[in-house]
This record gives C-alpha cells, structure tokens and sequence, in this order.
C-alpha cells in the first residue's frame, strides 16, 4: 500500500492549530493577571501558549534532517485514520469539549473575583494534557514513540533552553521598539492606503486605525520582540546546519529574516485594524491581536529555514 503524503499523515498538527485559535480567540485569560489567588495562575495560560510555539520551532529547528527525514517516515506509517487513530480522535474531541466549557466556567467565575479550586484547576490540566495527548498517539502510535523517544526528549530538552533564551532575547528586543515605532506605523499607514480612505493617524502617540476602530500600538503589544526571537531560531538552524551552508554567505540570513518578520509585523497590525473594522473589535483586540504575531513569526521562521533546506545540495 502507497504511503499517504505527509501533509494528509500530520493532520493532527492541523488540528491542534485549530483547537489553540479557537481557544485563544474564544477566551482571554490575559485580565486575569491583574486577578489574586488562584484565579492569576489562569491568566498565565495566554503566555505559556506562545512559549510552547517557540520551543516547539525550536526543536524542529535543531532535530536536524536525519531525525526529521525518520519521524517523516513513521507519520507516513499506516491509514491516516486507522483504529488507533480514530479511537485517539474520539478521546480528544470529548476532551475537548470538555476543556471547552470547564474554560468558560472558570474564566468567567474568576472575573467575578472567584476563585476557582484546586480540584478544578487539577481537572483543566489533565484535560489540556489528555487533548494533546491523544493527539500525538493519533500522530505517532507507541511503538514509533519508543523508537524516537530517547532521542527525541535529548533535541526537545536543548529545544526548552534555547527557547528560554529567545524568550529573553524577544523581551531584550522589546527595547528597540522606541526607535522602530514611527518606521512601523508608517509602514502600516501605507499598507492601509489602497483599502480605506478615512485612516486615523497620529505617529508621535502610536494611534493608527480608522474613524471606527483606532487602536494605540503600545510596546508590549508592537510583536517587535519577533526580531529578537527570530535572530535566536536563525542562529541556531545557522550553527545546526552548519557543514551544509556556505559561509559566510549564510550569515545573511540572519539579516534577511529579520526583515521579513518586521515587514510581517506590520501586515499584522494591518491585519488586526481590518478585523476590527470588518469582523469585530472583540475579536482584533482579544484573540486576533496576540496570536496572529506567534503565527506571523514561526511561519515566517519555518518557512524560511524550509526554503534553504530544499536549496541546500
């Protein structure tokens, strides 16, 4: 039997991608931060998504192409939607939609100063971990789990530092936004021309938007700390794939993505003012407003380091 492509064979990746945006767009936790007790632990839930992202770029990153060429192979094991993997199916979805309301119950008991229980905290985590549980089993049966499992938890290890350190990198970055601030806006004013003829601009106060929906770009907000982040993930595809590239040629990649992920930024902000203008302002300054960064910046990175790999001899 013809092996499935791989792109069919990983559809529990799309899947989780589609449980995180409808989670993250659905519910904001991030007000809970401000909240006392148990209730603030829910509000760090909105900044451990995006660091599980980078990690997870990362260690793609430094898996190198021997292991990744093998975990390709074993996704591409077997019917896409065997026994296994529909049984993992089934338990995820339940799981999910049980996450789903426990979420909205604690979320909207917190906002209401009431602090949620140990007993229901103990239950969102074993909820969150069952859904991505049975999503890897629906991606990679046991015995492929096995085979890759030492090896694997060696690259994800090295993955969870470095990523702690294009966290702290992306923070670091946060610094140059008082010198890229009016760059951006106006980049943001020109991508905004050909659609709307009532913008709203003011450069010195970071206001931009249109009479309807005027959004102020604070520094927390301004996804510059992509450029930090990027320049780590780059580094270390550079120095992982080191006796493959040129140098030191190679080394204007790392210009070359910073780049694209200020430019992709921009078209971000862009992006978030036409939903709040088009769809709803709830939703540009909720979900829309953080994630769509997260994604801009590991497609961005992903892409581009897939781009040289299949240029590389």
């Amino acid at each position: 039997m013809a092996q499935p492509s791989i792109w069919l064979a990983i559809w529990p990746l799309y899947l989780l991608l589609l449980e995180y945006l409808a989670v993250s767009v659905h519910f904001d936790a991030k007000p809970l931060l401000a909240a006392t007790g148990a209730a603030r632990n829910l509000g760090y839930l909105g900044i451990a998504a995006p660091g599980l992202i980078v990690v997870a770029t990362i260690t793609y990153v430094l898996s190198g192409p021997r292991l990744r060429a093998e975990l390709s192979q074993l996704l591409r094991r077997g019917e896409p939607l065997g026994p296994l993997r529909r049984a993992a199916l089934g338990v995820n979805l339940i799981c999910f939609a049980l996450l789903w309301w426990l979420t909205g119950v604690l979320l909207e008991r917190a906002a209401q100063a009431a602090a949620p229980s140990g007993v229901e905290l103990a239950a969102f985590l074993l909820l969150a971990a069952a859904c991505a549980g049975s999503l890897l089993l629906s991606l990679l049966p046991p015995a492929a789990l096995r085979q890759l499992g030492p090896r694997a938890a060696r690259v994800l290890g090295i993955g969870v530092i470095t990523g702690l350190l294009a966290w702290g990198a992306g923070v670091a970055s946060g610094l140059l936004w008082e010198h890229m601030q009016r760059l951006t806006l106006y980049l943001v004013f020109s991508l905004m021309l050909p659609f709307s003829d009532r913008i709203a601009f003011a450069p010195d106060e970071a206001l931009i938007g249109t009479e309807d929906f005027l959004v102020e770009v604070a520094p927390e907000c301004s996804g510059i700390e992509g450029i930090g982040l990027i320049c780590v993930v780059m580094g270390v595809f550079v120095w992982s794939a080191r006796d493959r590239l040129r140098f030191p040629r190679a080394l204007g990649l790392l210009p070359l993505a910073v780049l694209l992920v200020f430019l992709g930024n921009a078209l971000r902000i862009a992006l978030l003012i036409a939903v709040g203008v088009k769809i709803s302002p709830e939703v540009a300054l909720s979900g829309f407003h953080s994630k769509a960064g997260w994604l801009f910046f590991c497609g961005i990175g992903l892409g581009l380091i897939a781009l040289v790999q299949r240029l590389l001899p």
